[in-house]
């Protein structure tokens, strides 16, 4: 399902929908940008759009379009995956699609909203996330609202003939909570 409109000081999350294909197609086959995204190219725009309609469709994913504040633009997506009610628990990602707009803060005040989103109005209790250990700034803003790493999954990922390790990352609704107070939100 698209998740509902959040506004920041620097980002906006908001519903995405099948116009944004060909932006979200350009930046996950872009190869600066998927370096640390361990998954296959998309094939095309058409299938990029019958994904953005199929995660509008399902009951076990919630997922935003990023905009900056600022100037409107369209610069992402961010989802909360793999939805457990029953485990109140969920798999967090995002993709920042345009270079320019790296290292603004944009993916920490998203993530501290997706994170807010996820502990207050889905009633989770847990967040999983997993990333390329050379994905320093993913790393740091995790940790800043309030993941932590429990672990490495060495060759974990197959990226053309080159294997990747990922950590795992989890935050709890008590760590939330501390961020949150620690950082002012």
């Amino acid at each position: 399902m698209y998740g509902p409109e959040i506004t920041g000081d620097i980002v906006r999350l908001a519903p995405m929908d099948e116009s944004m294909a060909e932006s979200f197609f350009a930046w996950i086959n872009a190869p600066g940008v998927n370096r640390y995204r361990p998954a296959p190219p998309v094939a095309s725009v058409d299938a990029e759009r019958e994904w953005i309609r199929r995660i509008g469709e399902s009951t076990t994913d919630v997922v935003w379009a990023i905009y900056c504040t600022e100037d409107g633009e369209l610069i992402g997506a961010t989802g909360l995956h793999s939805l457990s009610e029953m485990h109140k628990r969920a798999v967090s990602g995002t993709i920042i699609g345009k270079p320019e707009y790296w290292g603004r803060g944009i993916g920490g005040e998203l993530v501290m909203l997706r994170t807010r989103y996820a502990f207050e109005e889905l009633n989770l209790n847990k967040l999983i996330s997993e990333v390329i250990p050379e994905n320093n700034a993913s790393l740091r803003m995790l940790m800043r609202s309030g993941y932590r790493i429990v672990g490495l999954q060495r060759k974990h990922f197959l990226t053309g003939d080159m294997w990747m390790d990922a950590y795992i990352l989890e935050c709890f609704r008590e760590d939330w909570e501390k961020a949150k107070q620690q950082n002012g939100w």
